[in-house]
């Protein structure tokens, strides 16, 4: 049985229009994956499949060896964790209130149980955000929301964890510092795969790259091999000088617009 995620000819459209086109990918082991491409590719669309979002696929999304239509809700969200981009919370949860939340699969009472408190102590330690536990979470800064967001997903002790560009409106600082706790997580068991608009981050910190364009797989590699100046000027639009940093991993220093020259 596959540990993972596979996807078999997946298609997706909407109102006549092909968001994707015959996807295959599989994902079978702890690591972090970036998942790239311009706007309107499909990145979104592709993880809201593998989340159980759009049941309305074609093709075969599988999460170990079971089709993600016939999974149990509470079961499949006890393995797998979404989250989202702009989350947002209206009401004055604390801190610890929203990472609580991650342990909804577990529940089967009206009070929470000792390994639910053991669960959320865990995910705010290994996302640093015990400290700030009874903070109203609406009060806090861009970084500190998407590591509450994070630790809430953590919470659910999840074998994979998928992430929509959990990075969007963030400065570098609490940018990097996202990636970083990315690839510790994988690390430490956790299949992760993540959306990014930033190849730079993706090159510094995945294991895995995979670039879709126009609803297909363009490139399926580790950052160093799918990375190229070519690759970034036909996919993205934009001329580029690929360079490497002295860990051999790819950076990318980017020139004009590729239609401009």
């Amino acid at each position: 049985m596959s540990i993972g995620f596979e996807l078999d000819g997946v298609g997706m459209s909407y109102n006549g229009s092909v968001v994707l086109d015959g996807v295959s990918l599989r994902f079978d082991r702890p690591e972090l994956v970036a998942i790239a491409g311009p706007n309107g590719a499909g990145k979104s669309t592709m993880l809201n499949v593998m989340a159980g979002l759009r049941p309305s696929h074609t093709g075969h999304c599988l999460y170990r060896g079971r089709e993600i239509r016939k999974w149990n809700r509470r079961h499949f969200a006890r393995s797998v964790s979404m989250v989202p981009q702009g989350l947002t919370l209206m009401f004055p949860f604390t801190v610890e209130q929203v990472v609580l939340q991650g342990r909804t699969p577990y529940g089967d009472g009206l009070f929470e149980s000792p390994r639910d408190f053991e669960a959320v102590e865990q995910a705010m330690e290994i996302t640093e955000s015990a400290g700030f536990r009874q903070r109203d979470f609406r009060s806090l800064s861009g970084g500190e929301r998407q590591r509450v967001i994070i630790a809430s997903a953590i919470a659910q002790e999840p074998e994979s964890l998928l992430l929509d560009e959990p990075t969007t409106f963030l400065d570098i600082r609490h940018q990097v510092s996202i990636y970083r706790l990315l690839a510790d997580l994988s690390r430490r068991g956790i299949l992760v795969i993540t959306i990014t608009h930033d190849l730079n981050l993706a090159a510094a910190f995945a294991d895995r790259l995979i670039v879709i364009e126009s609803g297909r797989i363009r490139a399926d590699a580790t950052p160093g091999e799918v990375l190229s100046e070519q690759m970034v000027r036909e996919v993205f639009g934009v001329s580029s000088q690929v360079y490497r940093t002295a860990g051999g991993r790819p950076w990318i220093v980017y020139g004009d617009s590729a239609s401009d020259r």
